[in-house]
């Protein structure tokens, strides 16, 4: 089973949508914030949040101008 993980800032409020969405295709996933552990944003290269790890890889960057993933490109980032 692919790791996924959520990294984001506890105000996101994008991160609960995402866990959500995430849940909804079946991964598995858990979520960190750079609040409590500022090292990945180092770790990751965390510019904006949220941000999308699979299996140590960052497969999404979220940025004010762009919308969260669908359903969709969700199960391809997680290869569900």
């Amino acid at each position: 089973m692919k790791k996924v993980l959520i990294v984001a800032t506890k105000d996101c409020h994008q991160r609960h949508i995402l866990k959500d969405r995430l849940q909804q295709i079946g991964a598995q996933c858990s979520v960190e914030c750079v609040d409590d552990d500022p090292e990945l944003i180092e770790k990751y290269g965390i510019t904006n949040a949220p941000n999308i790890i699979v299996d140590g890889k960052v497969v999404f960057r979220g940025r004010p101008d762009q919308h969260l993933p669908s359903l969709e490109e969700l199960k391809k980032m997680c290869n569900k």
